[in-house]
């Protein structure tokens, strides 16, 4: 960890439902492009890299387990989750806006024996290129108001907004805006994480090196702001991958990769 062996996030509170985080945890990651991450099981995460596959990694070991060449929706992969169907993941593509399912076997890790499944794209809003869709993850069926869960994913820039995708057809159901506390707070979205008890959306912002905790409502969709969170990186990292393990937030950088562990207060 460093000087220190814990530190508190720096936090601007709007809701008294906001969660306040301490940095537990921080190490090397051996995937410098990581782009996004999700929990495999205790300790093993899945991490992809935006052009060379997707990487098995734990405190002892880096694998490349699917690699990314030969596989046309692989190109710039920027976000990674939790399927609806259980023992499969889903992938994200900036370039195609692409969403596609990999499998894990019986033990829970990344199958590179099953071909991967094209879903579909994600609708695109934007005509910058390299500032499309950025990250993804699943919002489960127990928190929304219908039983049927959702895909939620950021798009990085022009706009920044939060798109609300049916499963499994990626139909867009919404397109949010962040609540007007937060306008100034993220230049850019670069990944989102959704807690799986409260459903609150952490999405993390690159360039303004922040994390912004979100509700979300429904009947009409919203966001509402519940905190600001301040990163203290250091100087060439960038905050690119988010993932909850319980109440764990696990984050990601690129650049000087790290990974990091929050734990809540």
């Amino acid at each position: 960890m460093g000087k220190k062996d814990a530190w508190e996030v720096p936090q601007e509170r709007f809701d008294p439902a906001a969660t306040r985080y301490w940095v537990r945890e921080r190490r090397k990651l051996k995937v410098p492009g990581a782009s996004g991450i999700v929990v495999l099981s205790p300790g093993r995460l899945a991490v992809v890299h935006d052009d060379k596959g997707i990487y098995e990694v734990s405190a002892e070991d880096t694998e490349r387990v699917i690699k990314a060449k030969g596989r046309k929706d692989f190109e710039d992969l920027e976000g990674i989750c939790p399927a609806p169907e259980a023992g499969s993941l889903l992938v994200l593509s900036e370039a195609k806006g692409a969403v596609t399912q990999v499998y894990l076997d019986s033990a829970g890790s990344l199958d590179p024996d099953r071909e991967p499944k094209a879903l579909g794209r994600l609708e695109s809003i934007g005509e910058t290129d390299n500032k499309g869709w950025e990250g993804l993850d699943l919002l489960p069926g127990a928190l929304t108001p219908d039983g049927a869960p959702r895909i939620l994913a950021v798009h990085e820039r022009d706009p920044r907004r939060l798109g609300v995708f049916r499963w499994p057809g990626l139909e867009r159901e919404a397109l949010l805006e962040l609540p007007d506390e937060l306008l100034d707070a993220a230049d850019d979205l670069a990944d989102i994480a959704v807690h799986p008890r409260t459903g609150h959306v952490i999405v993390a912002s690159d360039e303004s090196e922040t994390l912004l905790e979100l509700r979300l409502r429904f009947n009409p969709w919203r966001l509402e702001a519940l905190a600001l969170n301040q990163l203290e990186l250091k100087k060439g990292e960038k905050a690119e991958a988010l993932t909850f393990e319980g109440d764990t937030l696990w984050f990601a950088t690129d650049g000087k990769a790290r990974l990091y562990r929050l734990e809540p207060e």
